[in-house]
């Protein structure tokens, strides 16, 4: 399984993996992580961040919403358990199912070295990181738009 042409195409043309490392880098201290973070708390610092969101308690992740329109079939989750930060992106493309959580596409895009998630002590170190991969986000279907 592999990353489709115009998901590469824009990953590439974004800087995708240099990004990911960066954010990855900059937070990266795994001494006293925050393992527990309040669940109501994480939401309001995205809806703060300007987007909507809810939790799945099941698969304990958020499931975020809002941010710039398009007409593409993309969305976001967000995984915070045990002081890690996990983007998940979710494309459908050509009616097959794409994305996957950044550092897995990083890894796809054959990526040196391996790019951990970026993990957090604190909730503003969280909403940080949350800024920056939403960012990334944004960038992703700017590019996934122009490549239809």
């Amino acid at each position: 399984m592999g990353l489709s042409t115009k998901l590469s195409n824009t990953l590439v043309s974004i800087g995708f993996a240099d990004r990911f490392s960066k954010i990855s880098e900059a937070h990266s201290d795994r001494s006293s992580v925050m393992t527990k973070p309040d669940i109501d708390e994480v939401s309001t610092l995205i809806t703060r961040l300007g987007y909507k969101c809810s939790y799945n308690k099941k698969h304990k992740f958020f499931k975020i919403s809002g941010g710039s329109e398009t007409a593409l079939d993309v969305g976001l989750n967000f995984a915070v358990e045990r002081g890690k930060a996990e983007f998940i992106l979710n494309l459908r493309l050509d009616g097959k199912g794409d994305g996957g959580p950044f550092a897995f596409m990083c890894d796809l895009m054959g990526c040196a070295d391996r790019i951990k998630n970026p993990v957090y002590r604190s909730y503003d170190e969280l909403e940080v990181i949350l800024k920056e991969g939403l960012e990334v986000y944004e960038d992703i279907k700017k590019g996934l738009a122009q490549e239809l």
